[in-house]
C-alpha cells in the first residue's frame, strides 16, 4: 500500500486564479478599442455639456480656482516625469512606494488639490454635474490615454496639451 498523501507537495502560495495563460494582455486589440471607446463616449459626453467652451467663456467659472487645478496638474506632471523619466528611465531605479515616498505623497496631495479646486471651479455652472464633467473628463479620457500609450508619450503629450490650454486660457 502506498501514502498517496505523502507524494502531493503542499505549496505555501495559493493558486491564483487570474494567472491564466489565456487572459487577454493590456496591449491587446480588444483593449485597445475598448479604451478608444471608452474615451470617445467620454469625449462625446464632454461635447455635449460644453465643457470646453464653458470653461474658457462661462462668467460663472471661478477662474481662480481653475487656475490653481492646473498649477497643481502641472506639478503633479512634473513630479511624474521626474521620478518615471529621471529616477526610474535615467538611474534605473525601480518606480515604487518605498523608493518614493515623499513624491507619492506629494502626487496625492496635489491630485486631491486639484480635483477639489476644479470642482470648486465648475459648481458654478454645472451645480452636480460638475462630478459627471470631471469624472468624464479624468476617468474617461485622461485615464484611458494614460493606460492606452507608454510613459514617455505621455509626458510630452501631457506637456503639450497643458501649454496649449495654458496659451488659451486667460
Amino acid at each position: 500500500m502506498t501514502d498517496v498523501e505523502g507524494n502531493t507537495r503542499q505549496s505555501s502560495a495559493p493558486e491564483n486564479p487570474y494567472a491564466n495563460s489565456n487572459a487577454l494582455t493590456p496591449h491587446d486589440p480588444i483593449h485597445i478599442l475598448k479604451r478608444l471607446v471608452y474615451m470617445g463616449i467620454s469625449g462625446y459626453g464632454l461635447l455635449h455639456f460644453n465643457f470646453y467652451n464653458v470653461v474658457f467663456k462661462s462668467p460663472h467659472i471661478r477662474h481662480e480656482w481653475f487656475k490653481i487645478g492646473l498649477a497643481a496638474t502641472i506639478a503633479l506632471l512634473g513630479i511624474k516625469a521626474y521620478v518615471e523619466l529621471f529616477e526610474g528611465r535615467f538611474n534605473k531605479k525601480t518606480v515604487n512606494y518605498d523608493n518614493f515616498p515623499q513624491s507619492t505623497h506629494a502626487a496625492i496631495v496635489l491630485f486631491l488639490l486639484s480635483s477639489l479646486a476644479f470642482h470648486i471651479a465648475l459648481w458654478p455652472h454645472y451645480r452636480w454635474n460638475s462630478v459627471v464633467v470631471l469624472s468624464l473628463a479624468f476617468f474617461g479620457v485622461i485615464l484611458q490615454f494614460l493606460l492606452l500609450v507608454p510613459s514617455w508619450v505621455q509626458n510630452i503629450v501631457s506637456f503639450v496639451v497643458l501649454t496649449f490650454f495654458l496659451q488659451q486660457y486667460q
